[in-house]
């Protein structure tokens, strides 16, 4: 296991190097965040040092060396905010990121993401199109028409047979008033949403509701994050959404003996609450900004935000190629989107002035195909491509991701990062494959 000085022993080297020759020995301020709690490890009052010039880095390092501490931790930098790599030399990366050299150079220690690691690899019997991870198991779509629960150790613990034509997407509905239950929605290619639940206990799947409204392929859903409302969007253009507040879970092993819809008998229809027009071509991705707005991807190069509540378009965001995926997070309140150019696209839909987009994520050889933000760290997503491989990133780091994951897959059609401890992908091998992230 590295340890802290050993790290820090060779970025000092590098950095002093690097400083002397790009700067004609111009003093540079170095912050070094964490270092009270190597004091405090070492049984020494705490003493951070908060600014120091070159004439002080050995010194500083000599205390550290001779230290017998040893951290289970691995640690990274961060330079003026940007993250730096193994793979970057100091000299270049201060090169490609030119700072003011008066307000200094302030560097941050900040924790080491681990390598994610292969963990499972579970066979379908079609593409796996959509997939989305519980605490305790993942749910996917297939283009058999069916959806899947899978437990981490590879296992199926149930399956319902719900369409005749592929199912497209699919999405977890919050929901805590039980803790063995998980309601989703999936769309179909037979033009229809379907709402339904997983029971943990029982391993047993229900269709509550059909929403038919759609004129062709349901290829997106998306809850709200009340678990009130659902959109859905296809390639017939439109934003269509759903009332989903009381819906019915009945299950076939209830203790009360409740009678449960299942696929061949009645099942109740819902009709959408309004449609949204405004895309000219298919909408394939979908997510809610809050619980009044929804954002739309589209292949017809544009990405729309919409509010719900007074059913209007409030903002468009224009690219230069095919939107394939768009994923919000409410940590940061930033918006991602992959691309048929191969990039990855950060936006702030808040900005009133310039650009919107933030940052340019270029890494992947064919299609990005779909993307998703880590639910607990403002840092990571996960984003994955037609070349069978789904990428770690942190926003810091804009040239390249942290981690490739390569599949069996041709193409990856989905990834997850729902739950922290997982990385979750699904492509055209008909497989289900998941990293370790923790």
């Amino acid at each position: 296991m590295q340890t802290l000085h050993t790290s820090f022993k060779m970025f000092l080297k590098e950095f002093q190097t690097s400083l002397r020759l790009l700067y004609n020995s111009v003093l540079s301020q170095i912050y070094c965040n964490h270092l009270d709690r190597f004091n405090r490890s070492n049984h020494r009052q705490s003493s951070v040092v908060e600014s120091v010039d070159i004439s002080d880095i050995f010194p500083l390092y000599s205390t550290i060396k001779h230290t017998s501490v040893e951290w289970s931790q691995n640690f990274d930098f961060l330079i003026n905010g940007s993250l730096f790599t193994d793979s970057d030399t100091l000299g270049a990366f201060i090169a490609e990121h030119p700072y003011p050299i008066e307000r200094g150079v302030e560097i941050d220690c900040v924790q080491h993401h681990p390598e994610p690691t292969p963990h499972q690899r579970v066979k379908q019997s079609e593409w796996v199109s959509d997939a989305q991870a519980t605490k305790r198991f993942v749910l996917s779509t297939c283009y058999d028409g069916t959806v899947s629960a899978w437990n981490y150790e590879g296992e199926r613990l149930g399956f319902l047979k719900c369409s005749d034509r592929s199912l497209k997407a699919l999405s977890v509905i919050p929901d805590q008033s039980s803790a063995n239950v998980v309601k989703f929605a999936a769309g179909s290619s037979d033009q229809n949403v379907l709402v339904g639940a997983f029971h943990y206990e029982y391993n047993e799947f229900i269709i509550s509701k059909i929403g038919i409204g759609h004129e062709e392929s349901v290829e997106c859903v998306a809850a709200s994050s009340d678990g009130l409302k659902l959109a859905s969007g296809g390639t017939d253009t439109y934003l269509k959404i759903w009332d989903i507040a009381n819906i019915p879970l009945n299950f076939a092993n209830n203790p009360n003996g409740r009678h449960v819809a299942s696929r061949t008998q009645s099942r109740n229809k819902m009709t959408p609450m309004f449609t949204l027009a405004g895309h000219r071509d298919q909408v394939v991705g979908v997510c809610w900004k809050s619980p009044s707005e929804v954002v739309t991807a589209s292949w017809d190069h544009s990405i729309h935000v919409w509010n719900v509540e007074y059913l209007e378009r409030v903002r468009a965001l224009s690219g230069d190629c095919c939107f394939t995926d768009v994923a919000y997070s409410p940590l940061n309140h930033l918006l991602l989107s992959t691309c048929s150019d191969k990039s990855v696209r950060m936006w702030d839909v808040r900005s009133t002035e310039g650009s919107m987009v933030k940052a340019l994520f270029n890494s992947h050889s064919k299609w990005a195909s779909s993307v998703d933000w880590s639910k607990t760290n403002s840092n990571l997503f996960l984003s994955s491509d037609f070349a069978g491989l789904l990428k770690l990133w942190d926003i810091r780091n804009t040239k390249s991701p942290l981690y490739d994951m390569k599949t069996c897959a041709k193409r990856i059609l989905c990834c997850d990062y729902s739950n922290p401890e997982y990385l979750v992908g699904g492509g055209t091998d008909g497989c289900l494959t998941m990293f370790k992230a923790m």
